[in-house]
């Protein structure tokens, strides 16, 4: 034992001694090269004995240093691995050739409610929803005997009842060009699942709420293609059925499509546009409102889509007319009253002073109504009034305007005048037309009518040139009656 250094030669006799006792030992020593190195020796020792009984120690020794470093870097690694795949936000899993699970995740614990011995093999499967659990085991047998990737999207079940949606992804482990295996994570969804779920229900109350609004009703994204339409919509334009995905220039037919381009562009633009259009629906015009409105982007800078709001507004329409017609037009005769026929005179004049033409007004009555009146009774006299003014409408163009003032006064608005002399003789005309009796009520009535006419370029009021119009109807009237005079 001279080689054995002084400090250590009472460790190593007791070494002899348990050798003695044990008849070998093997294990690791830490030694100190010679040239400051710490090395790593594996060593087997074992008693033996000579021929004459004496005993002895044979013993082997082998540096396993870069043994010994590259196991612990393996080590390192694998634990920094599976470190790293704890830490993961998806769940992780390892398959074998035959798609039995050899390794799962912590991550893949907490979303399937297993832990990795219950999930490993086949076990994973005890997770999934009984309701969809056959379908699973088939997709996912189907993916490892062909080798295949795999997706699903299915439910996990807890043990306290709690239900996760998951979605699977599994590719394949090629190695050599065989398939060792496969690789998979597993990404809790439910959240988006819910929002998916909320959403669809919203949009179903939408679409119910939409169909069930009497108006037509519509989005289109930039490119002018449908996103949304509702059944009111889809049913004048798709003929039942839908339009989403379509374009409008598509959807609508050339003539119809180009009525409305070029509203669609302004509120593409980013302008909020309303307009009306008459339409053929189901054999009737219809008088339509459209109603465009601009959807901006989350920057506001930017229009992706348009919303619509289509609205028949036909019934609408008429009964506006029908207002219009009472309150404009004369119940007697059926003639626009004064109030009509004031708004007309301004209207015709603004286009006199526009066009630089020349228009006439006519203001005439009937001679001596009130003695018609007083001898035959009322009745008479309104008939009088209705056949006086058919016959003065007889007696102009359908341009003209004739209207009852009140009373027994009616004007009358003549347009393009080309020459004074042209409404001078239409005025003797209707002073002519006048004279001949009037047979009510088998009663012979007759009477006559006195004209004043007064010309216009749009430059005065319309109560100015009616105002010329009555001056010239008096000095007729003084005048003797039955006759016209212009107004100077």
């Amino acid at each position: 034992a001279n080689f054995v250094p002084a400090p250590l030669q009472r460790q190593f006799s007791t070494y002899l001694k348990r050798i003695a006792d044990r008849h070998s030992d093997k294990g690791y020593m830490y030694l100190q090269h010679r040239g400051g190195q710490q090395r790593i020796w594996e060593f087997h020792n074992r008693l033996m004995f000579e021929a004459d009984g004496t005993p002895f120690v044979m013993g082997s020794a082998q540096d396993v240093t870069a043994n010994r470093l590259a196991e612990r870097r393996l080590r390192e690694q694998r634990a920094a691995m599976e470190a790293v795949n704890d830490a993961a936000l998806v769940g992780l899993f390892h398959t074998d050739s035959d798609g039995r699970w050899t390794y799962v995740n912590s991550t893949y614990e907490r979303i399937c409610g297993l832990h990795a011995a219950q999930a490993i093999g086949g076990g994973w499967l005890d997770a999934v929803h009984s309701d969809d659990r056959t379908r699973v085991a088939l997709e996912w047998a189907h993916a490892a005997e062909g080798g295949g990737r795999y997706r699903s999207e299915h439910r996990y079940v807890h043990a306290d009842g709690r239900v996760t949606w998951v979605l699977v992804q599994a590719a394949p482990i090629v190695l050599d060009g065989v398939v060792t295996g496969h690789v998979g994570c597993v990404e809790d969804v439910t959240a988006r699942r819910h929002a998916e779920q909320s959403l669809k229900r919203s949009e179903q109350r939408l679409r119910t709420i939409a169909d069930a609004l009497p108006a037509m009703i519509f989005y289109l994204d930039a490119r002018q293609r449908f996103v949304f339409a509702n059944a009111a919509y889809e049913r004048v334009y798709g003929g039942g059925r839908s339009v989403v995905g379509r374009y409008a220039r598509d959807v609508h037919d050339p003539a119809n499509y180009e009525q409305r381009r070029p509203w669609l562009a302004r509120a593409l633009a980013g302008e909020r546009v309303s307009f009306e259009l008459d339409q053929e629906i189901d054999g009737a015009t219809r008088c339509l409102e459209f109603n465009y409105i601009p959807q901006r982007d989350d920057s506001e800078r930017e229009v992706v889509g348009v919303h619509a709001l289509v609205l028949d507004v036909t019934q609408q329409k008429r009964e506006e007319a029908r207002l219009t017609h009472l309150a404009e037009v004369d119940p007697l005769t059926g003639l626009v009253n004064r109030a009509g026929f004031m708004l007309r005179l301004t209207r015709a004049l603004a286009r006199s002073r526009d066009q630089h033409t020349t228009l006439a007004v006519m203001y005439l009555d009937v001679d001596h109504f009130k003695q018609i009146n007083d001898t035959h009774g009322h009745a008479v006299g309104d008939a009088l009034l209705q056949a006086f003014a058919r016959r003065l409408s007889a007696s102009l163009r359908s341009s003209d305007v004739a209207g009852r003032l009140g009373g027994d006064e009616f004007a009358v608005i003549s347009e393009g005048v080309p020459r004074r002399e042209y409404a001078a003789a239409v005025a003797a005309k209707i002073v002519t037309a006048m004279r001949k009796p009037f047979v009510l009520d088998g009663v012979s009535i007759s009477v006559s009518t006195s004209v004043g006419l007064a010309f216009g370029t749009g430059s005065e009021s319309a109560e100015a040139i009616l105002g010329r119009a009555d001056g010239a109807l008096y000095r007729v009237k003084q005048a003797g009656r039955n006759g016209y005079r212009a107004a100077e």
